[in-house]
């Protein structure tokens, strides 16, 4: 007796690049790609994007198994950008080699989609469907990949986000920079910054030379521990990567730690200006900032957790990225686990962050099973060992799951379609024609 093993894997089907970033208005390309294949003779796959986001504007036939064009095939695309059997945003492709007794061995590009970039966001490339086929008309199981597109939005942040330091004492003072970024024609913003009025006194807030001949105006309120920064011009400016706009003087009143909550903000751009009914509100995310002169001690912090998309069919996939903050003093390792009602989604170990640094996690959430209905997403650090404040060691997020419904794809319809005709015809020649 002997026993072969063999070494062939399965086939792998993945978006490249797997993480793309772009800016509003322009395009990018992913190509769909396949490794491992073996006498690959047909396939077919479908590929889906949040269409609030992007536009699929062009699908092209790759080199593989075609080798270049050396040999003929059958290639078929429709794109529906909003317009699919259930509203949905996909394309789908099918591809046959044509006269050709073997397919082809290896890997390389199956096809190219060209997409443009409609709004801010973020927004997983989702790949499904995937069928592969040989030339004796055998399925070939397959592993397929998905991938992941974003604009980053524009976004005011504290600068520097944390700041540790045990020798600012009563009486002492430090200054903040509000950064602005990602923001193009910006005529205006506002921000409101929040802090404890038990710790700090906002003492001076300085507007940088931003926009040209601006109006500016600034309030602060001590007692409730906030202020406000209004700027505004007849002019725009572009602002790509971070660029201070306020500056802002503290005197600490005593021993303590104390958020700098960016809420509130608004940016008076080009997207504000267009006609809206009712008028639009861009207000761009604000990144919070942290103070502390105790001496230094243990503290993780979940400072965001975000879902894309945060509404979705069940079944299909939701990336949700955490940021994790280390507020101590200390390198840390711990844990993070993603529940969603109670439930678990992953548990994290192993996460190593240095004193006063950040990092942001990538999980999926597979939706297949279920139930519909509105979940809240919580992701929860580990308490680390001689960690006193543990108010911030979770952060929620709300996502949507609606029921699925079994949909007819456009092409069925087109053959179930001429099936009738034609059974049709052969109803009314039979009534007409036939002897008694």
């Amino acid at each position: 007796m002997v026993t072969v093993k063999s070494d062939i894997s399965n086939p792998r089907v993945y978006v490249n690049p797997q993480e793309t970033t772009g800016n509003i208005g322009g395009t990018f390309m992913v190509d769909i790609k396949i490794e491992d294949a073996r006498d690959l003779y047909s396939y077919e796959f479908k590929l889906s994007w949040t269409g609030s986001i992007l536009e699929a504007s062009n699908v092209t036939e790759g080199d593989f198994p075609s080798q270049g064009g050396v040999y003929t095939t059958l290639f078929f695309d429709n794109i529906y950008n909003g317009n699919g059997p259930q509203g949905e945003d996909y394309i789908y492709v099918v591809s046959t080699l044509y006269a050709k007794p073997i397919g082809e061995d290896g890997g390389g590009t199956l096809a190219t989609v060209a997409f443009t970039i409609e709004s801010a966001g973020e927004t997983v490339l989702d790949l499904y469907d995937v069928v592969v086929v040989d030339s004796q008309g055998t399925n070939r199981p397959a592993v397929w990949e998905d991938a992941y597109f974003s604009v980053a939005p524009p976004r005011f942040s504290v600068d520097p986000l944390n700041i540790l330091d045990p020798t600012i004492v009563a009486g002492n003072t430090f200054s903040v920079n509000i950064t602005l970024s990602n923001a193009t024609d910006v005529y205006g913003f506002r921000f409101r910054l929040g802090y404890s009025e038990t710790l700090l006194n906002a003492t001076q807030v300085s507007i940088y030379s931003f926009l040209d001949n601006a109006q500016n105006q600034t309030i602060i309120n001590n007692e409730q521990g906030y202020l406000w920064v209004y700027s505004n011009s007849s002019t725009s400016q572009t602002v790509d990567d971070p660029r201070p706009v306020a500056n802002i003087t503290f005197k600490v009143k005593e021993e303590g730690f104390s958020s700098l909550n960016i809420r509130n903000t608004f940016l008076n751009d080009t997207l504000s200006r267009v006609s809206h009914n009712p008028p639009f509100e861009h207000t761009p995310p604000g990144e919070d900032g942290y103070f502390s002169n105790i001496a230094a001690g243990h503290d993780i912090a979940v400072s965001r957790v975000k879902a894309v998309p945060d509404e979705v069919t069940a079944g299909e996939q939701v990336a949700i990225r955490v940021t994790v903050k280390n507020l101590g003093g200390f390198t840390e390792t711990f844990n993070v686990t993603l529940y969603y009602d109670g439930n678990t989604i992953e548990d994290r170990t192993g996460v190593t962050l240095e004193s006063a640094t950040a990092d942001t996690l990538e999980f999926n959430w597979d939706t297949t099973d279920v139930p519909a209905g509105t979940y809240t997403i919580k992701a929860e650090a580990s308490i680390v060992e001689g960690e006193e404040n543990t108010n911030d060691n979770v952060g929620t997020y709300s996502v949507t799951i609606q029921k699925s419904e079994p949909g007819i794809q456009p092409e069925i319809l087109y053959i179930l379609g001429g099936i009738a005709v034609i059974v049709i015809v052969g109803l009314v020649y039979f009534v007409r024609f036939r002897k008694p």
